[in-house]
């Protein structure tokens, strides 16, 4: 019976340390699978369904019209209402302005005349934005920055810098010394603006204009003829025709397809998702754009340096590529502001449940030529914290971050009514999933600003502040994120499968560890039974040799 009893603990010592030595290989592989197999079966799932080979593609229809996926886009505007017009023009007085808003709009962008080239390895397409009032009115008195989404009337009237007069003044100063214009004729031709300005408007440096008017333009047949006087005066002067491009009035255009008549190229991701929905031609422009003409010619890097700021790099902030890595830098073209820039990982951020990368905007974007020399391409040789828009728009307008985050303290000092920048609200952010490349919220910000500088022959111009000032127009706040449905689809497709690999990947692998460090108890008691069973088998007269040799040699050597 004793016999029987340590039979079967030195059978089950045995079973022990088999069974665990079994499964504990088998749980360690199976850990080691999740740690190298299960991510690249995700990996190659997420890259078969990224590419924008066809209309059917996961990313073709967020991409092409965000509107029909469900993709909330938003168009936020706080707009400065001076507040001592008289007292600026005509007393040195510094602006006082009073921010007004929010007033927020639907953006709806749309792609059409979409086609693939043979290969699917290039998208070509015409788009445009339109906006429209969104429908919930603020509560009177609400907070400037109220939680839930509401708008005043656009109908709302603002005092605000009469930007399309700077900016006819702006171009007949930068004719002065070419084309035969003198400093006689140029002060001729200006104040020829400015009192038609007085004399047809009834207006000087500052207007009164609804918020509507401000953002999107309007039709004006006084400054139309007032171009065509202003072509005529030159031509009889100078025997020559001196063209003059009407200062936009507009800041943000509402429908744009007007303005691109050229179509653009993005890459589908077929071969290379690092390229996924990246422009290789904007409007027209492939690769690199003429826009951007600052520099000395002199400088020996001046052409490289507008060659850069020239090129078309990135996507437009809808999709970036997959599986980004911590610390990578992502490209973003802004059409708004005819330029590229740098986007940088600066922190980490989660949207619903979901872990994100949160990308910023690179500070020597909007530092000075001084600062950062590259950045004379953009003839930004004024303080740092703008960006010169004037050749662009015709005025002498100028983008910076809301509140003049992060600009030369120097603007602040020159206006008043402006609150502190608070980074959370003022400054451009973009939360991003890494697996996927997926825009989960933006905020795309942005202020636009008019530079007025004193002249002493322009009657409005010759009794403001000895240096000028910056005067903010608005700031605007381009935001959206991802729809719920696209949120808990992501969970349960992306991330269940994933919080699977990581359990699998801990749990299968510390299972396996404890499984083999279990078989070591099991294995030294199964020796140890087994020793006492090669003992019992000795005889009872037995030498060390032969103790040392085992029973069978025993029974052969003890006759």
């Amino acid at each position: 019976m004793a016999a029987s009893k340590k039979g079967g603990c030195r059978c089950s010592a045995r079973a022990g340390f088999v069974l665990c030595v079994i499964f504990g290989i088998m749980s360690l592989a199976l850990g080691l699978l999740a740690w190298y197999g299960l991510p690249a079966i995700i990996r190659s799932k997420i890259a078969s369904q990224e590419a924008v080979t066809d209309a059917s593609a996961t990313l073709f229809e967020p991409w092409a019209t965000p509107s029909k996926a469900n993709v909330p886009d938003f168009m936020q505007f706080y707009l400065f209402d001076v507040q001592n017009p008289d007292d600026v023009a005509n007393n040195k007085a510094k602006p006082a302005v009073k921010e007004r808003g929010p007033f927020l709009y639907y953006e709806r962008k749309h792609k059409w005349n979409i086609t693939w080239n043979d290969d699917r390895t290039e998208l070509t397409y015409l788009d445009n934005t339109t906006y429209r009032l969104y429908e919930d009115e603020c509560a009177a008195n609400s907070s400037l920055y109220p939680v839930k989404l509401c708008t005043y009337p656009d109908s709302t009237v603002i005092t605000t810098i009469n930007f399309p007069m700077l900016g006819l003044v702006m171009q007949i100063e930068g004719l002065v010394g070419s084309s035969g214009v003198t400093r006689v004729i140029a002060d001729e031709a200006i104040n020829l603006i400015v009192n038609s300005f007085g004399e047809k408007k009834n207006e000087g440096l500052f207007v009164k204009r609804t918020v509507r008017e401000i953002i999107f333009g309007y039709n004006d047949p006084i400054i139309k003829d007032l171009i065509d006087a202003l072509i005529s005066f030159l031509n009889n002067r100078l025997g020559q025709h001196i063209p003059i491009v009407p200062p936009q009035a507009p800041i943000n255009a509402n429908n744009s397809a007007g303005e691109r008549e050229n179509p653009s190229i993005v890459y589908t991701g077929k071969g290379n998702l690092r390229n996924l929905l990246a422009f290789r031609q904007w409007a027209g422009y492939d690769r690199v754009m003429d826009v951007w003409t600052g520099c000395n010619d002199d400088d020996v890097h001046g052409g490289l340096y507008r060659y850069q700021a020239n090129m078309i790099n990135g996507t437009e902030g809808l999709q970036f590529h997959p599986f980004l890595k911590r610390g990578e830098v992502l490209d973003v073209f802004t059409d708004s502001l005819f330029r590229s820039s740098r986007l940088l990982h600066t922190g980490d951020a989660n949207h619903e449940g979901i872990s994100c990368h949160r990308y910023t905007i690179a500070p020597e974007g909007l530092m000075n030529s001084t600062q950062f020399p590259p950045n004379c391409a953009f003839h930004n040789d004024f303080l740092s914290g703008t960006l010169n828009m004037s050749h662009i728009t015709g005025a002498p307008i100028f983008a910076s971050k809301p509140h003049f985050l992060d600009a030369d303290p120097n603007f602040l000092e020159n206006v008043t009514g402006i609150a502190p920048a608070i980074r959370a609200q003022h400054d451009t952010f973009l939360n991003l999933e890494p697996w996927t490349g997926s825009v989960m919220e933006a905020h795309q910000r942005l202020q636009i600003n008019a530079r007025a500088m004193p002249n002493s022959v322009i009657r409005e111009l010759r009794n403001i502040r000895p240096g000028g000032f910056f005067l903010p127009i608005m700031w605007v706040d381009e935001k959206g994120w991802a729809p719920e449905d696209d949120v808990k689809a992501l969970k349960q497709q992306l991330f269940l499968p994933i919080q699977v690999a990581h359990i699998l990947q801990f749990g299968a692998t510390a299972l396996g560890a404890v499984l083999l460090l279990a078989s070591i108890p099991f294995f030294v008691l199964w020796r140890r039974h087994r020793r006492v069973q090669l003992d019992e088998a000795m005889p009872l007269v037995a030498t060390p040799a032969v103790r040392r040799r085992g029973p069978a040699y025993a029974a052969i050597n003890t006759d």
